[in-house]
C-alpha cells in the first residue's frame, strides 16, 4: 500500500493540450463560399500553447503575489505583537526587581529594629 503523505489533496488540472482541444469549435474554411463552424477540434499550435502557458504563469504569479502580501502582512502583525510582548516583559522584570529590592530593604529595616 503506497503512502499518500505529502501529496496534494486537490485534483491536478487537466493537461494543457486537453484544455486546448476542448476549446469551442473554430471557424474553418470549407469548399463553400461562406465560412461555417466546424465540428472538428481546433488544431493546436505551438503559439497557442505558449499563449496558454504565459496566461497560466501570469495567473500563478498574481495568486502567489497576493499570497505573499497576505503572509507579509501577517508577519508584520506577529513582529508587532512580539515587540509589544518584549516591552511588557521588560516592564514586569523592572517591577519584580523593584519589589525584590523593597523586600530586602524591609527585611533589613526589621532586623535593625529587632537588634535595638
Amino acid at each position: 500500500m503506497a503512502s499518500n503523505a505529502g501529496q496534494r489533496k486537490t485534483n491536478p488540472p487537466e493537461r494543457l493540450i486537453d484544455q486546448v482541444l476542448q476549446v469551442a469549435p473554430t471557424i474553418m474554411p470549407t469548399s463553400e463560399p461562406n465560412n461555417s463552424l466546424s465540428e472538428t477540434p481546433k488544431e493546436v499550435t505551438l503559439a497557442d500553447l505558449m499563449v496558454m502557458m504565459k496566461q497560466m504563469q501570469e495567473e500563478t504569479r498574481t495568486t502567489q503575489k497576493a499570497r505573499f502580501d497576505r503572509l507579509d502582512d501577517q508577519f508584520k502583525v506577529i513582529q508587532n505583537n512580539l515587540s509589544q510582548h518584549d516591552t511588557r516583559i521588560s516592564k514586569v522584570e523592572k517591577n519584580v526587581s523593584a519589589l525584590h529590592k523593597n523586600q530586602v530593604d524591609q527585611q533589613a529595616t526589621v532586623k535593625c529594629l529587632h537588634v535595638k
